[in-house]
């Protein structure tokens, strides 16, 4: 349903001109502005603001002509359909509202609410609603009074009702934010009076420094009053001479001036009657004075305040015509007769309570809201006044902070206050410009607020981001508009704590020192130092030593790097620090032997060490081995040979690194124990511990501490003669110096012996426990796990031992001196070579004489698909007699054949003897033409002597079948001449050894 608000504009102060209220809105609503004592209007940022109830809801609208209104805004649902369940203050730059809604319809609550008013006619809140007072249909507070106090924090004057024993009792809530939130204060809600009543109303009246005086009243008796001075309640104080109007329970309101306190009330005799009293702070209240006589008995007054000259207006209904009397605040008077204001015959004032007033005068402004009609719609209208008081324009304001050339963080909020003064008593401050420039003529500001309407006496501003030197001024408007000048400028320095220097004692230390680092300190604005406040330093207290110079200090019980690069702390209001790009590093670090090398063929080892921190190579450090020292190189590797360590050291010997050459690191971070000892001149290294380790000048025994599956063991040195307690190969285990892949926990012997090159070269199976050689007679003992194993022997000088035993079988190979025979191991087993028909004897005794055999290679060509034959040449010393035993032919077997039978005996007295065997070879007419390499194997035996095994290659040549070649070897003379040639070098050789 629409609604009605109507607006009068009326200057001068008194019209001999009856006029009617301008129309706002039309409203549903008959109490749309009730009750008097409660505020709904105000002025602002050159609006007129008027609130109402319409539909249950809270609503608002604003004209800045007093005539022409906007459209209407909703704030909230609100109790009932009645005006009298909210009230709002206007404290000079805020709005504040307080409301009762029925929560689910049922649960009375209070809210409150804060926004600023803007010159658009719109409302920016603070926040959202804000729940004072959740209640129920039984205990709830109601018909609420707003008003704020010289601190910002809102108070809010309601009833308590207490369903449970029906009454209602006066209490007060005080807001402990002034945010915008609500959180009820301490002590809060303060319960006025304990006399149970229906007809109480509260009004909290604001006075200064945070005091408040809540002027409580009802029915039949005289108005009562407490004053709250910012911290402790006063005692009750009766307010007036007269009761108030025994039917009219909230014909009362109150203003404030200062610290002291105007009110007006009806009072009842005959006629009602309108009785003024006022409250002088210090001296408590007077004696009551009659505004107006014969009034009608549900005349509801209301009262405004001349802000600039304590002047009162008090409004009040009869006859449907708004009348006022002005109180001079100069003379204490009251006009004698009342102005006949508005005529509002036509729609009438059916509810004399719907008159509500401004709190006090806004730009020269007071006006009134009241309610029309006897019946719906209901008109809500408005009518001010202007009032013209010789008004003078305030002062230049005195500045109060910050002080002159303060220092401030770029960009920092920074509050500025002043002091308002205004040559008019009673006038105060109603808006402010401040400025900022850094220009001290403020020719360009980089601030200028422009005119700000507030009461506010301080400003929250950021300052600039770039360091400098600026001015600040304020000037201020009074409660009458009226522009005063600027004060005059105070300097504020934006600037920063530069960080100068930063330097370390000593940027890389041993671990557990102590560095000190050095900062210097001063204003970036003006490069003067900074000797006070309180500075860390990546976390380090700084103690300032002299001039800007401050010193912590730090110690690392660890490796590792930090970085000083993060100043931090306070002088004055200074907190932002410029590091300037200025850092040190300050290593702590430590000696690290990292790696080692053993070069066992030269007996040489090699140290590696390394900066713990980053791994850097340590040049010209000194490291420590086996009690010696040496100088590490350019890439940080120590070198002990055999001129500087010592000829014998045990196993496990430590190395470490001594010192550094570079910064004095002495620090331990990691030392390596080398696997490695030393006897005579042979280098033992083991991955296990060593137990033992002798030396007798031929015979090298190692005992190991431990039991390991596997563990290798390496020995420098020339070949051996034969090794014990071990499975080796020494064509494998030996490449310059020996290694071998042991188990178990068995002493290892290794032997060099001399017998003429005669060794044990290895076994795949067992063990050898034992070896001997006495009277050309090689002894060996194998021990083990049953299974089957060979042994080899190089008989390099001794040719094919004549005589074996205990092998399965047994070969020799003439070609490389290789002895190699076969056994089956159960627990032991000895094994022998004989060479018994020699000279001499016994261990390192003579040579007996060799058998040696050769096969000489053959070269020949075949036509495709053409059967060739050609001789294989057999030539040997030491017997007289040998036996061609088999035939093998590596590749394409089935080209080849033997034109003899075997076994074939070749029989020769020669000092070289010589025999052949006819080969057959038939390349199948498909053989791809080309040259062709094919191995060749004979096995042959002599008496006296192991089998052996001799090789050799025959060179083929496959022609296509169209060239019908000559057929037999290509070319058989040259072959018959190297034969020859080769035989009779090797028969000259022998004839010289023996």
């Amino acid at each position: 349903m629409a609604y009605t608000i109507i607006l009068l504009i009326l200057t001068p102060v008194i019209s001999l001109v009856l006029a009617v209220g301008n129309l706002v809105e039309e409203s549903n609503t008959s109490k749309a502005t009730e009750y008097t004592f409660q505020r709904k209007t105000f002025y602002a940022n050159g609006r007129y603001w008027v609130f109402y109830v319409d539909e249950n809801y809270l609503r608002f609208k604003t004209s800045t002509d007093g005539s022409t209104w906007s459209s209407a805004t909703s704030i909230h649902a609100i109790a009932y359909n009645d005006g009298y369940e909210f009230s709002v203050w206007f404290d000079g730059t805020y709005v504040h509202i307080a409301y009762v809604y029925l929560v689910y319809g049922l649960e009375w609550t209070l809210f409150y609410r804060r926004g600023t008013p803007n010159s658009d006619g719109t409302i920016t809140w603070s926040a959202d609603d804000q729940e004072v007072y959740h209640g129920t249909s039984s205990v709830y507070y109601h018909i609420p009074m707003i008003s704020v106090d010289s601190a910002g924090h809102a108070w809010i004057g309601v009833l308590y009702y207490n369903g449970s024993i029906n009454s209602i009792y006066p209490c007060v809530f005080k807001n402990a934010n002034t945010d915008g939130t609500w959180s009820t204060a301490d002590g809060f809600p303060y319960l006025l009076n304990s006399t149970a009543d229906t007809g109480w109303g509260v009004i909290p009246v604001p006075l200064t420094g945070g005091k408040v005086y809540v002027v409580y009243f009802r029915t039949k008796v005289r108005p009562a009053g407490r004053l709250y001075d910012g911290v402790n309640w006063g005692d009750e104080e009766i307010a007036a001479d007269h009761e108030v109007n025994p039917w009219r329970p909230n014909c009362l309101s109150a203003v404030g001036e200062g610290d002291n306190v105007h009110i007006v009330f009806n009072h009842y005799s005959s006629t009602g009657q309108i009785y003024y009293n006022k409250r002088v702070y210090g001296s408590g209240w007077g004696s009551d004075v009659l505004v107006q006589d014969s009034v009608p008995s549900d005349t509801y007054p209301t009262l405004s305040i001349d802000s600039s000259s304590g002047d009162l207006y008090c409004f009040w209904v009869d006859s449907d015509h708004v009348y006022y009397k002005k109180y001079d605040s100069s003379t204490g008077t009251w006009d004698a007769t009342p102005t006949d204001w508005i005529d509002e015959s036509e729609e009438r004032i059916y509810y004399k309570d719907t008159l509500t007033s401004f709190y006090s005068s806004y730009a020269n402004y007071v006006g009134v809201l009241y309610t029309t009609k006897k019946s719906g719609p209901y008109n809500v209208k408005f009518a001010y006044l202007t009032i013209s008081t010789g008004n003078t324009p305030p002062n230049a304001p005195t500045l109060d902070s910050p002080a002159d050339s303060d220092r401030f963080n770029p960009g920092a909020s920074v509050t500025f206050t002043w002091t308002f003064s205004d040559p008019d008593v009673g006038d105060s401050q109603s808006a402010y410009q401040f400025q900022l420039d850094d220009d001290c003529d403020f020719s360009s500001p980089v601030i200028d607020t422009g005119k700000v309407s507030s009461s506010s006496t301080s400003t929250t501003q950021a300052l600039p981001s770039t360091v400098g030197l600026y001015y600040w001024r304020v000037k201020t408007w009074d409660s009458q508009d009226a522009e005063g000048p600027y004060s005059s400028g105070r300097a504020v320095i934006v600037d920063r704590i530069l960080v100068y220097s930063l330097t370390a004692d000593d940027t890389r230390r041993d671990v557990g020192t102590t560095v000190t680092l050095t900062i210097h300190l001063h204003y970036e604005y003006d490069g003067a130092d900074i000797t006070s406040g309180s500075f860390t330093l990546n976390g380090l207290t700084l103690t300032h030593q002299t001039g800007g110079d401050w010193t912590a200090t730090d110690s690392k019980d660890a490796v590792q790097a930090v970085t000083y690069d993060s100043v931090s702390g306070s002088v004055g209001n200074l907190n932002t620090v410029n590091m300037n790009g200025k850092n040190v590093t300050v290593i702590w670090d430590a000696l690290k032997a990292d790696g080692y090398s053993i070069d066992m063929i030269s007996g040489e080892v090699y140290i590696h060490m390394v900066y713990a921190y980053d791994g850097a190579d340590v040049a010209g450090g000194t490291v420590c081995f086996a009690g010696v020292t040496a100088l590490t190189n350019g890439t940080g590797w120590a070198e002990f040979n055999s001129t500087n360590l010592p000829s014998d050291f045990d196993w496990g010997q430590t190395a470490y690194g001594v010192q550094d050459a570079l910064y004095g690191i002495t620090y331990k971070a990691q030392n390596q124990t080398l696997p490695v000892a030393k006897r005579g001149a042979r280098l033992v290294e083991s991955d296990v511990e060593l137990a033992s380790l002798t030396w007798d000048g031929s015979l090298l025994t190692v005992g190991f501490a431990e039991s390991q599956s596997v563990y290798t063991l390496k020995v420098s040195g020339p070949r051996p003669v034969y090794v014990l307690n071990a499975t080796y190969d020494l064509d494998s285990d030996y490449d310059g110096y020996l290694t071998l892949s042991h188990d178990g926990s068995r002493p290892i012997v290794i032997a060099w012996k001399s017998w003429g090159g005669l060794r044990v070269r290895g076994l795949t199976h067992g063990r050898l426990t034992s070896v001997t050689l006495v009277s050309q007679v090689l002894t060996v003992v194998v021990n083990g796990s049953a299974g089957s194993g060979t042994l080899y022997v190089d008989c390099t000088g001794w040719g094919a031992p004549q005589r074996t035993s205990g092998f399965d079988e047994a070969w020799y190979s003439s070609a490389d001196s290789l002895f190699w025979g076969t056994y089956t191991l159960s627990s032991s087993r000895t094994l022998t070579l004989d060479w018994s028909i020699g000279t001499g004897g016994g261990e390192g005794g003579g040579t007996p004489p060799a058998l040696d055999i050769r096969v000489q290679t053959l070269t020949l060509e075949a036509t495709q698909g053409r059967e060739e034959r050609a001789e294989l040449t057999v030539t040997w010393t030491g017997t007289t007699q040998v036996t061609v035993e088999a035939v093998t032919f590596g590749e394409y077997t089935e080209w080849f054949a033997l034109a003899d039978a075997l076994p074939l005996t070749l029989t020769s007295t020669e000092p070289i003897k010589t025999g052949t065997l006819t080969i057959r070879v038939r390349p199948p007419a498909t053989a791809q033409p080309g040259n062709y390499t094919i191995p060749v194997e004979l096995r042959l035996s002599a008496t006296g002597y192991a089998t052996i095994r001799a090789n050799t290659y025959i060179y083929l040549n496959v022609l296509p079948y169209e060239r019908a070649p000559a057929r037999g070897p290509i070319p058989n003379i040259i072959g018959y001449a190297l034969g020859i040639g080769l035989t009779t070098a090797l028969a000259v050789a022998l004839w010289k050894r023996e």
